[in-house]
């Protein structure tokens, strides 16, 4: 969606429409700003997956299984 608000704007201005240009660079403000934000919760729930996966063990036995 970055990609396509970038692409209308520089539309928009070549085509004279400043304003247009203009309100689309906000929008393109707002979807970076959510991409950055989501990536970093996805960072941060990586992480914490690993960290969970290390600590668990690998091959718990059953005493029902002898």
């Amino acid at each position: 969606m970055i990609s396509a608000y970038g692409t209308a704007r520089t539309m928009a201005g070549q085509a004279g429409l400043p304003a247009v240009a203009e309100l689309l660079n906000k929008s393109l403000a707002e979807e970076e700003v959510a991409d950055n934000l989501l990536t970093q919760i996805a960072r941060e729930l990586m992480s914490e997956s690993k960290t969970v996966m290390t600590k668990q063990p690998k091959h718990v036995s059953s005493s029902l299984t002898k």
